[in-house]
């Protein structure tokens, strides 16, 4: 190295201690990753809520393949500023897939989905006989 360039790379050095190794490291973009999700059961239904900004419905896909749900797709990489140089990409991109293995009772033919705010919500029925019912019961 010259000496030109021993203060920027103590400065470098510097920086990495301060703000940790991969402040000045090319940024990656993940090939696969998985979307944080809630499930929630009422008497209703099964409900799967799944943080996807960034995701259009194009781009995603929910199969049922006998008791597994999969929600895949991808979200594309796409930086509004092609100028500069990127320093930090904390935003992951990529294919992603996560899998639920269905309950019985639940009525697979009648899942209904949206996808609103970059929330998915996936709300799977449950069958009449499923839903918990009281029954009273008489006393001799």
């Amino acid at each position: 190295m010259t000496t030109s360039l021993i203060p920027f790379a103590r400065l470098r050095n510097e920086l990495e201690r301060l703000f940790g190794d991969d402040f000045y490291s090319s940024p990656t973009t993940a090939t696969f990753w998985a979307p944080r999700v809630n499930v929630r059961e009422t008497q209703e239904a099964v409900e799967i809520s799944a943080d996807l900004p960034g995701v259009s419905k194009e781009d995603l896909q929910i199969v049922v393949e006998n008791n597994l749900l999969v929600l895949k797709g991808q979200r594309k990489e796409e930086h509004e500023d092609k100028t500069g140089t990127w320093h930090r990409i904390e935003k992951v991109y990529g294919q992603f897939e996560r899998q639920f293995n269905l309950p019985a009772g639940l009525m697979k033919d009648q899942i209904k989905a949206s996808l609103r705010d970059g929330i998915l919500t996936v709300s799977i029925p449950k069958a009449e006989e499923s839903k918990p019912r009281q029954v009273d019961i008489k006393i001799d």
